[in-house]
């Protein structure tokens, strides 16, 4: 389900969406590309290069995984 966020409002939303178990992922758009990556706990190659999270989604713990899937969807 979409969610209109506004920009500095992020953290917040991450907060809110960590609390709730069964939502094992999200898609992040613009502008919120480069904040998301600093709440991922882990991420991929891909990720760390660019430092920035277009999917993520539950590692085991809870904590976030970050991934960057512009470039291979463009591909």
């Amino acid at each position: 389900m979409p969610k209109q966020t506004p920009d500095g409002a992020l953290a917040d939303v991450v907060r809110g969406l960590t609390a709730i178990s069964n939502i094992g992922g999200l898609l992040v758009t613009m502008p919120h590309k480069f904040t998301d990556f600093d709440y991922c706990a882990t991420g991929s190659e891909t990720a760390r290069l660019f430092g920035v999270v277009s999917a993520s989604h539950r590692n085991p713990d809870g904590t976030w995984r970050g991934d960057m899937l512009d470039v291979l969807a463009f591909v």
